[in-house]
């Protein structure tokens, strides 16, 4: 899957933000990230390339032809501006129907299970400016909306496990069609203490390791993705890698991605380094910076 780092600049109100999308993408597709970074106010933007070319929100990058360091443009008219119901869908613990008459027969079940720091230090600040816990939870309900809609959304199973000194199970393994709109994705309400990536890693082993015992003979393949996502400051580094290596020698078919959050004003060498040493390959791994770049990578790490 092709990824893109292009800057989007609000020209009304001078806000501007760097983020990694997928050439798939559109701003159709990521208008509710780009409302989450306050680059859309009030539904009256336009867009237009740097040439001033104007851009249909249908289309996606690749489509229009954006590269690496293009910069796309949005003009806010605030005289237009006038209120107006919601649009509907906006509100994602609004229950929408899903294809879920449409579906494909099921050829794999893959579970996804998102292991989130929940310790203090996510109540900072990413370098745009949004609380790292946000970011998580608003890519958290997003990522799973954008597989609801999927005809392969019965592909996919999913769990959730909170870390901070010792872990919680949000959500235990759920099909996705079953799981909740209303469900909270903050990680650190029952936290707030070290960071124990370890005890993460452990508790999703188990679960990962369970859901695979459940393929019987004949039954479509079962595979695992464990999805972490943290800024790295682990209280036992070594532990950590231990684990992640007795995880990837288990079976092949558990496979380890790992995201290393950007802090404000902080550059975190050895944190970054940890998560790109417990991911199964180098492909699996991401540094991300804001709640568009957490939202692609775990679209990424589930997807393929």
């Amino acid at each position: 899957m092709n990824y893109i780092k292009i800057s989007f600049k609000n020209e009304s109100t001078g806000k501007q933000v760097t983020a990694s999308v997928q050439f798939t993408d559109s701003i159709a597709s990521i208008k509710n990230d780009l409302k989450g970074e306050g680059l859309i106010i009030n539904e009256t933007e336009t867009f237009t390339l740097s040439n001033n070319k104007p851009i249909a929100q249908h289309l996606t990058f690749g489509e229009l032809g954006i590269v690496n360091g293009d910069v796309i443009l949005i003009k806010t008219n605030f005289e237009d501006e006038e209120p107006g119901p919601p649009e509907r869908g906006d509100n994602l613990d609004e229950k929408r129907p899903v294809r879920g008459t449409r579906y494909t027969p099921r050829k794999f079940h893959q579970l996804g299970i998102f292991v989130l720091d929940g310790s203090r230090s996510m109540y900072e600040k990413l370098p745009d400016e949004s609380i790292k816990k946000d970011a998580v939870k608003r890519s958290m309900e997003e990522v799973l909306e954008i597989f609801r809609t999927s005809t392969k959304s019965n592909y996919y199973s999913f769990a959730v496990i909170d870390f901070g000194t010792e872990t919680t199970l949000k959500l235990p393994v759920t099909e996705l069609v079953d799981i909740s709109h209303s469900l909270n994705f903050d990680p650190t309400p029952l936290h707030g203490g070290g960071t124990n990536i370890y005890a993460g890693l452990e508790h999703a082993h188990e679960i990962a390791k369970s859901f695979l015992a459940q393929e019987k003979s004949g039954d479509v393949t079962h595979t695992v993705r464990i999805v972490v996502l943290t800024d790295g400051e682990c209280s036992d580094p070594m532990r950590t890698i231990q684990i992640a290596n007795i995880i990837k020698a288990d079976d092949p078919s558990i496979k380890i991605w790992s995201s290393f959050f950007d802090s404000k004003g902080f550059n975190n060498r050895a944190g970054e380094s940890l998560m790109k040493n417990i991911c199964s390959d180098a492909e699996s791994f991401m540094r991300v910076a804001n709640a568009i770049e957490i939202r692609g990578f775990f679209n990424k790490s589930i997807s393929t």
